[in-house]
């Protein structure tokens, strides 16, 4: 029986641990890709970086390619999915003779989107998917390397069990508004993110309500882009953490800001774990420096922990949702609802609390659809701001 009981014990500390690897050494060989049909993605369209009032077109048949002479297409389509709140794509259709795609972007409207073309024939059907981005010039990347690539030897990872990769992000007293998120992994799947205060490791104190579940693009870039109601200053850390993974690295990174956990050894940098895994993460922020005289209802967070105010649940709601906060020390809280151009819609709570968790009920009849936001302020100042939607 205690044989039993101690290999119970040691088989959980193995699913609590992740042994790190590059890509290139795992072995299930899931790195290859099986052709489901004749036809096959030949040259996938790269990242696309247009302005606004631009015109692109995609030669459809430079695409893909096929294994036998004679190709009868059955049928021809694409789809544009907006990441950003509006779409930038004004239009996106195919020209008479089916053989390219005409994308025309809008007037006055700055995002990401993905464009996605399908094709069914008689070899089968494939798909190529690509980045359509129109950015605003005031806005900036910035990320711990400049070269980046998803070959199997620059993918680090766990491909056995759960694990957290942090890239630190050094803003000094500088303040930036976040406008999206952009990230790489070596497989599909799914990933939480979280943005952190950092305190000589990535911890626990959310920033906001930066968090979330996104899905990944094996082997390609994926977007968080969600209209954030932000302003990051101090030092600030971007977790991710997934389940049997690869993350994508650019080796001349910088070392120092990048990160990897396990439950077996906690925090420490990749080059700590292997002299191998020197670089820094596929992780970049699309900012814009505000400088530290942010008004409004948008958050102004420090590097110090501040109250937390916690995602409200549920979110999406059609008629009522409960918003929570922490507050590490007592004092007065004042939790307001506001509209999409910064009117008040309703007083939550305006009254002295201690110290720790607190939740309120908000009722949402008679307002109309749409995003609004709830902000916290502790003793005066405003600690916090996050939005949710209501949908009736």
């Amino acid at each position: 029986m205690k044989k039993i009981f101690l290999l119970i014990i040691f088989m959980i500390s193995l699913s609590c641990s992740a042994g790190f690897e590059k890509l290139a050494d795992h072995s299930p060989g899931k790195q290859e890709t099986k052709q489901d049909s004749s036809i096959w993605v030949e040259n996938p369209v790269p990242d696309q970086l247009l302005t606004l009032a631009d015109t692109l077109a995609i030669s459809v048949y430079d695409i893909f390619n096929w294994s036998i002479d004679t190709l009868n297409v059955y049928s021809l389509s694409r789809k544009v999915t907006s990441i950003s709140e509006i779409s930038p794509i004004r239009s996106a259709n195919f020209n008479s003779n089916e053989d390219s795609l005409k994308i025309i972007t809008s007037n006055n409207v700055y995002g990401h989107a993905y464009a996605n073309i399908t094709i069914v024939t008689n070899c089968g059907t494939a798909s190529d998917e690509f980045l359509i981005r129109v950015e605003d010039p005031d806005y900036q990347w910035i990320a711990g390397g400049t070269s980046f690539s998803f070959v199997p030897e620059n993918c680090i990872g766990s491909g056995n069990s759960q694990w957290k990769a942090a890239y630190v992000f050094e803003l000094g007293n500088d303040f930036y508004e976040l406008n999206s998120v952009e990230f790489g992994y070596a497989w599909d799947g799914m990933a939480d993110w979280e943005i952190v205060n950092f305190d000589e490791v990535p911890t626990d104190s959310l920033i906001g309500s930066l968090y979330g579940t996104k899905s990944m693009i094996g082997g390609w870039s994926a977007f968080i882009d969600d209209d954030f109601i932000s302003t990051l200053t101090g030092s600030i850390a971007v977790v991710f953490t997934t389940t049997s993974n690869f993350m994508s690295m650019d080796p001349a990174g910088n070392s120092d800001h990048t990160w990897i956990y396990s439950e077996s050894a906690g925090w420490e940098h990749p080059e700590e774990y292997s002299p191998d895994y020197a670089g820094a993460w596929y992780i970049k922020l699309f900012v814009k420096k505000t400088g530290a005289g942010a008004t409004g209802i948008e958050e102004i967070i420090s590097s110090v922990r501040s109250p937390v105010l916690l995602k409200n649940y549920p979110n999406p709601f059609n008629s009522s949702t409960v918003i929570s906060w922490d507050m590490p020390v007592s004092g007065k809280a004042e939790l307001s609802v506001y509209n999409q151009k910064g009117q008040l819609v309703k007083c939550l709570n305006n009254c002295s609390l201690k110290k720790g968790v607190h939740s309120v009920v908000f009722e949402a009849d008679g307002l109309d659809s749409g995003i609004y936001f709830y902000q916290l302020k502790i003793n005066g100042k405003t600690e916090s701001t996050a939005k949710m939607l209501y949908l009736r």
